[in-house]
């Protein structure tokens, strides 16, 4: 029993842990100043219904709730000062409307919450210097000046749920200090005359989440998420959003998650924009809507650029874009192992205007349509390995090819360009400066100049075809290329068009063409068998360069015949 008895003369002789009192102002106490110098650390100072002009400031721990009725007003002896400033930590402030004023809070310590205020007409808001902060549910409106609106210095702070409206300016700014991370959710930016925005910088996975910012001005980005690995910036809305907008939301770091925004009406006066840029390897940049945005006058547009390796963009609305007379890119990515895929990019206008852009090895791009684009490819891609596959390009304006390649194969079937839709384009419709490729289901039609233009070499085209072109429909200026099983209806020029050495056509056709079916004037050494050539101009036309036309059938010309229609 003795050690029975021993702890319960120790809990007799311990003290009893003292209870928070509640200061009650102005029933105990006339000012919240002298609720304060009476209190202890805990208490809890409670403000009642009135106007209470005074500057606060503390080091203790504090909790300061307000009635309903409690305005603590800034304003006095002429002039605006801070209503709080505290130093300390687990200082709480709750349920108060500050009016008027400097910064109405002020707190330096971890573990300190502002929720549920509301802060009218001050020069800035709230700035907090500690770990795990939260700002959540207050309505800010009429911000004089603002510096900011809400201000973190630390890791681990939540900023949730609050309004920012009918301000001058209006900024949430959380640096998460390379110590943890940070949540800003649900936060509504509105109606502000200047820079309204959103930067969280040196944050691990933070979370930037379902926030509005409409109707304002902002130099720079609009969401800014520097420095920052894993971050997750998701159903989002920006719009009607201009001046110096040279990002709508930008992310440096790796492995950033940006999906399910909305971004419409964004424009920069004077310096390039993007829509949505990352910088940084792995991103994952999925069902954003991306509409009617664009730089000034000679300036470049972008709906989505990512400067990074291993990117996923996929499923994306990129539409309306442009018109700075300057270039405009739907989806722009620069970086090895990029998935470009079942994008949707339409209405690109301007001076020079591209759909899809794709620098890198190992790219591919699968299963994108792209539409409407004023001068430039409709896609483009530059590399080697690439994948460009169950694409479907149609109305590309003057100068604007389907598909533009440069880039070539380190391996047997490494580069494909596979079953793609190229139609009603006044470019070419595949441009392809390219070794060692397989070329192989895609259908043009309507092209309002050549069909494929092939100036490499050892490529293999099988199964393609060639529906309406101005000019020809195979242009062939490379060496060794195979070509299978192609053909070609109804070209205003020729039907392949042969200009290198050693190129080898078997089963391919050309019917209806305007001028020859083959053309091998300036060809050496062709192969041409078991083709059909029928129904042109001439059928075939050449100079005797054609040494095998084995099982070839054409009804004028020939091997060594010059028809004198030629």
């Amino acid at each position: 029993m003795r050690p029975l008895i021993t702890a319960l003369v120790c809990c007799a002789l311990a003290a009893p842990a003292a209870l928070p009192a509640v200061r009650k102002v102005p029933q105990q106490y006339a000012t919240i100043s002298a609720a304060v110098a009476a209190a202890n650390n805990g208490d809890v100072i409670k403000i009642g219904k009135g106007r209470y002009q005074e500057s606060v400031v503390t080091t203790k721990s504090l909790i300061f709730q307000g009635s309903k009725g409690a305005i603590w007003d800034g304003f006095f002896s002429a002039s605006h000062h801070d209503q709080l400033h505290a130093t300390a930590n687990n200082v709480k402030v709750k349920g108060i409307e500050f009016q008027n004023g400097g910064t109405p809070v002020t707190i330096a310590g971890a573990n300190v919450s502002v929720t549920d205020c509301a802060l009218k007409a001050p020069a800035n808001g709230v700035s907090v210097d500690g770990a795990n902060a939260v700002v959540s549910r207050n309505l800010f409106s009429g911000i004089r000046v603002s510096s900011f609106t809400i201000e973190i210095h630390g890791p681990d702070a939540v900023v949730d749920k609050n309004q920012v409206i009918d301000g001058y300016a209006a900024s949430i700014d959380v640096d998460a200090e390379s110590a943890g991370s940070a949540t800003v959710t649900n936060n509504r930016m509105d109606t502000n005359q200047y820079n309204a925005r959103i930067g969280v910088s040196n944050a691990a996975a933070p979370l930037i989440k379902k926030n509005k910012v409409l109707n304002t001005y902002v130099t720079g980005a609009v969401i800014d998420v520097d420095n920052c690995d894993d971050a997750d910036v998701s159903g989002n809305t920006l719009r009607n959003i201009n001046y110096y907008v040279y990002q709508g939301i930008y992310v440096s770091g790796e492995r950033a998650r940006i999906t399910k925004n909305t971004l419409e009406m964004l424009y920069c006066y004077s310096g390039s924009m993007a829509c949505i840029e990352v910088a940084g390897g792995a991103a994952v940049v999925t069902r954003n809507k991306v509409r009617s945005s664009g730089a000034g006058e000679d300036y470049d547009t972008w709906g989505i650029y990512v400067d990074g390796s291993a990117a996923v963009i996929e499923k994306n609305l990129v539409e309306d874009l442009g018109g700075g007379g300057a270039f405009t890119y739907g989806i722009d990515v620069d970086g090895n192992d990029a998935e470009v895929a079942k994008n949707t990019v339409r209405n690109i206008q301007d001076e020079y205007a591209t759909g899809i852009s794709l620098t890198g090895d190992r790219v591919k791009a699968l299963k994108n349509k792209v539409s409407n684009v004023m001068y430039y490819p409709l896609l483009e891609v530059s590399g080697t390995d690439f994948t460009i596959e169950d694409n479907i390009l149609t109305d590309g304006a003057y100068g604007s090819n389907g598909i533009d390649v440069i880039g070539s194969a380190t391996a047997a079937g490494a580069a494909v360009i596979r079953n793609n839709k190229v139609s009603n384009v006044a470019g070419y419709g595949m441009y392809l400066r390219t070794d060692d490729v397989i070329v192989r289901g895609n259908a043009l039609k309507h092209i309002a100049d050549k069909g494929f233009d092939l100036s490499g070499n050892e490529n293999v085209l099988k199964d393609n075809t060639v529906s309406g072109s101005l000019d020809d429909a195979f242009y062939i200026t490379g060496t060794s290329n195979s070509l299978s099983s192609c053909s070609v209806k109804n070209s205003n020029r020729d039907g392949f068009d042969i200009a290198g050495n050693l190129n080898w056509l078997n089963k391919c056709k050309a019917t209806d063409c305007v001028a020859e079916g083959l053309d091998n004037g300036d060809g050496t050494n062709t192969t041409a068998t078991n083709c059909t050539l029928k129904g042109s101009r001439i059928d075939y036309a050449g100079d005797g360069g054609v040494v095998n036309d084995t099982g070839t059938t054409y009804q004028t010309g020939g091997p060594g015949v010059a028809p004198e229609i030629d």
